[in-house]
């Protein structure tokens, strides 16, 4: 009999757990003299389940753990660009503090701007990350990744078939796609994805896209286009990208550090 977990105490993750003796489950006795078990109170099985979310997600390693409110928006180089990034945080924020609601009308995000580089991948993740940390099953792939995936289902010798595929993704929680729309225009690629999402919106599963073309002007067949426009929520990204700004950052940061190391060893 599992019972309701307890309150979760920090215990070194260098030693095993004097309680649970590493399984992350502790056993006592009932009211009857049996023996049942509970989550140990050293938190380790809710680190395992953390671990096992971060992991189904598969969101890109260098934007684990990046959260909503890190996003920066100072970074980009006009006054336009910032107040447009403020606006679509703001955006994104109501729309994860109602995602109650926003579920139960199965309303997903679809981030766009032409320019590359503007932060949408990081803006993805972030709300990926959000999402994870309220234990809610999350997958992270790019499109082409998806479809990847779809043609690799196609070798004899995979155990792992196109229908078993197209059923896992219609069927997660909250899936995420990035990078959206550059993909050849080939008739395979319609009934793809139009499956996925017909099935994603029939049943009122979020759906977060990011892309660089704007939904209206998708190659994709129009019944895609009425989908995105039926089950997600646009949101306009600015047309400036700041990956020139980042590294410019980065280098600038790693200059300040090795002349303070200098100045110490004078």
């Amino acid at each position: 009999m599992k019972i309701a977990k307890p309150e979760s105490e920090k215990y070194s993750s260098d030693k095993t757990c004097p309680l649970c003796g590493g399984s992350g489950w502790e056993a006592f006795y009932d009211g009857d003299g049996r023996v049942v078990y509970r989550d140990c109170k050293c938190g380790l099985r809710q680190r395992q389940i953390n671990e096992g979310r971060l992991k189904f997600a598969n969101i890109p390693e260098n934007f684990k753990g990046l959260l909503l409110e890190n996003f920066r928006t100072d970074i980009y180089t006009d006054k336009r660009s910032q107040s447009i990034a403020a606006n679509s945080v703001i955006g994104i924020k109501t729309w994860l503090n109602e995602f109650e609601k926003i579920e139960k009308a199965g309303l997903g995000l679809y981030i766009f701007s032409e320019a590359k580089g503007t932060g949408k991948t990081r803006m993805l993740a972030s709300i990926a990350n959000e999402l994870v940390n309220r234990g809610i099953q999350v997958k992270f792939a790019t499109s082409l990744q998806i479809l990847q995936e779809i043609k690799s289902t196609w070798d004899k010798n995979t155990d792992y078939s196109e229908h078993r595929l197209l059923n896992d993704l219609s069927n997660t929680r909250v899936l995420v796609i990035d990078d959206f729309g550059v993909e050849k225009d080939q008739p395979w690629i319609n009934e793809r994805f139009l499956q996925i999402l017909n099935e994603r919106c029939n049943s009122k599963k979020i759906t977060i896209f990011s892309s660089n073309i704007e939904p209206g002007k998708l190659k994709y067949d129009e019944r895609i286009i009425d989908r995105l426009k039926e089950c997600t929520m646009s949101v306009h990204f600015p047309e400036n990208g700041v990956r020139e700004a980042i590294g410019k950052e980065k280098k600038e940061n790693f200059l300040m550090e090795v002349e303070a190391c200098l100045k110490k060893q004078i």
